[in-house]
This record gives C-alpha cells, structure tokens and sequence, in this order.
C-alpha cells in the first residue's frame, strides 16, 4: 500500500504572474490553518547570482513563505531535471509529512514533469562507464572545441536534439554530444523517456495563460524593467567573477547579453535599444514555445484535465467558478481576473488537499476510483484576463 504525498503545481509561461499568484495561495490558506511551502521549479532561479535575469521576488515577498530550491547553487554547479525531480520529491514528502501543504511553483516544464517521472539524471552515464572518447575529447571546457566540429558531430548522432538545441547554446550541444557518446543513448530520447515513479504523487497543475499580445506586452515591460535595475551588470559580474562558461549563461537573456558589450551598452543608446529589442525577441519566442508545450503536453502524458470529468473533488468548486468565470467548453479553460482566479485556486487547492490528507490511510486505487479517473495527475488551464 503507498502512501501518496499530494501537491499543488502553479506553471505557465514566463510572465503570467506564477510565483505572486503561487505566494497570495500560500497566504489565503494558511489562513485557514494549511501552512504551505513552496518549491521553486526554475532552472535558473535555483542559481545564486542570478538574481536580476532570472526574475527572483524580492527577499521580502521570499519571506512571506518558505521557499525551497531557490539561490542553492553555486553559479559553476552543474543542475538536471532528474536532480531536480529527486530534490522535489523529497521535499514534497518532507512537507506532507509536517503536515503542512507543497506548492510547486515555476516555468521549467522539464523540471515539473521530472516530479512525475524517474528521469534519467545527467551523471548516470558517467557511473556506467564512460567511454575513452568522451575522457579524451569531450571533458575539455566547450570554449576549447572547434565550435562547427560539434555542432557536425551532434547532427550526425542525434539530429533532433541538433534542430532543437539553439546554435548559439554551446553548453547544451557539448552535454548532449558527451551524453550521447557515452552512453550509447540519444538525448532527445532519454528527454521522452517517462519512468514513472513508485511513489504516488497525485497532483492538481494549474496552467496559467494569457492574451497573446498581453503576455508579449508585459514580458517587454519587465524587460525594460530587468535592464534598469542592473540585469547588465549582473552578467559582467558574473563573467567577471566566473567565466563566460556558466551552466545557466545559456538560458534566455543571459545569453544574449554575454554577447553584448557594456561600456558600449552605456554609451551608445542604439546599442542599447538593439540589446534590449533582442532580449524582448528571444523571450516572446521562449514563451511561444513554453505556451505550445503546456497546450500539448498533458495529452501525451496522460494528464487529465478537470473540466473533461465529473468527479466528487472539484465539481462543486469548478460549478461554483462558472459563475464568476467565463467557461471555454470548447478549450476546457477558464477565463477570469487575477482576482477570481486566486480564489479558485484557494477552493481548488482546499479540496484537493483535503481529499488526500483524509486518505492517508487508503489504497491509491481506491482514491482514484473515487476520483473517477485513472490518473494520478489532474490540470486545469486558466487564462488570466487583466
């Protein structure tokens, strides 16, 4: 008989307002006596250093909940979802078992789904033996390789992950030639390869969405923002004090502006808008492709979306959220503001987690069949209208 450790997943693409909307859930129940923690699912966030870029809250809002996995690494470290899914699991039972409420909360949609799924960690393939290829060529720092060599070498032995990884993303091409070298395994396979768990981890994912052109406006604007509380200055920083070979360097923005020149920067307004213009480009693509990814993935993992099924949990909450919300049957999303949509996540969340507390004891199947599905992962979409 397992025991199941339940969660709360707040997700979306960047810009929709995950991490205030996951804090005012905390608060609002714990006000009702459910203490919550929240577990930080961001693969840059988790760096310390990379504060600006990453869109870290302030320590104030951080002090509000306690927050896990966020400023736990040193900038050199190297991080994977299957670390990441290891790390969350257990902090997920830890805080179940005080008794209190897990709020994932973050973008990386590799990182949630590793909670799910045993992925396979990065470090595997070194403990089952490398290959003499991969000691001799492929350790060396990825500056030290001839950059069309690799970039070659990747799309004749994984040619999806070579569509897929950014030209520009050398750290990632290294990891996934090192890793397909030595393994003898595609990394674009082993990203698809979902081993569930032996744990149960039931989950409610609320997937949040926005306008189009609202979200393309407000990343933008926080942008804008970022540069002007010194986001340049933290990559200098960085590369100042670490090197220009930085795990998460490669992340969006970052990037860019490793390339950039910040005497230029300073000096040279066309400079500066051209910098910045191209930052805004790079995230909107990012969140056009977060956006399509969260549209697609749940059907090919089994998810099952809240709206699609009658079952004694949520159907008293989601009726009750019709009213206030405007219901896209067609879509199996609902529509409402900032304001609604944090209230539905209060009842939601409420009844989620009092099903599974009460059930401690009970056999999963039984939980499930109550539920009347076959999943132990339920989503709903939401799209934020103000």
């Amino acid at each position: 008989m397992n025991k199941s450790f339940p969660s709360i997943v707040v997700t979306g693409a960047t810009g929709t307002g995950k991490s205030s909307l996951a804090i005012s859930l905390a608060e609002k129940l714990s006000r009702v006596n459910k203490n919550s923690e929240i577990i930080s699912a961001d693969a840059v966030q988790v760096y310390k250093q990379f504060d600006i870029g990453s869109g870290k809250l302030p320590e104030s809002d951080l002090a509000k909940v306690k927050h896990h996995l966020i400023s736990v690494l040193e900038p050199q470290e190297k991080y994977s979802a299957g670390k990441f899914g290891k790390d969350a699991r257990d902090l997920i039972k830890q805080i179940n078992n005080e008794d209190k409420y897990p709020i994932v909360v973050g973008g990386t949609a590799l990182y949630v789904n590793s909670i799910f799924s045993t992925l396979l960690d990065d470090s595997w393939h070194v403990l089952d033996g490398e290959s003499f290829l991969t000691r001799a060529y492929l350790d060396k720092n990825p500056k030290d390789l001839a950059y069309q060599n690799i970039r070659r070498l990747l799309e004749i032995i994984d040619s999806e992950s070579h569509e897929r990884i950014e030209p520009s993303d050398l750290f990632r091409i290294h990891r996934a030639v090192k890793l397909a070298l030595a393994s003898g395994t595609k990394n674009s396979l082993i990203r698809k390869m979902n081993i569930p768990s032996e744990e149960d981890y039931p989950t409610l994912i609320f997937i949040l969405e926005r306008d189009r052109d609202n979200l393309y406006d407000l990343i933008d604007k926080r942008v804008i923002q970022m540069m002007d509380f010194g986001w340049f200055e933290e990559v200098t920083n960085l590369i100042k004090n670490h090197g220009e070979t930085l795990p998460a360097l490669g992340s969006i923005g970052y990037k860019t502006l490793l390339r950039g020149n910040p005497q230029r920067f300073q000096a040279d307004i066309l400079y500066a808008k051209d910098l910045i213009n191209e930052v805004q480009r790079d995230t909107r693509r990012f969140a056009k492709r977060q956006i399509t990814w969260w549209r697609h993935q749940p059907d090919k993992l089994g998810w099952v979306n809240i709206l699609e099924v009658e079952n004694e949990i949520f159907s008293s909450s989601v009726n009750s959220a019709g009213k206030s919300f405007n219901k896209d049957s067609q879509n199996f999303l609902l529509k409402g503001n900032s304001e609604q949509l944090s209230d539905l996540l209060f009842d939601l969340s409420s009844c989620f987690f009092e099903n599974y507390k009460q059930s401690h004891t009970d056999d999963v199947r039984s939980i499930k069949n109550r539920l009347n599905i076959n999943s132990g992962t339920y989503y709903c979409r939401l799209l934020i209208t103000d």
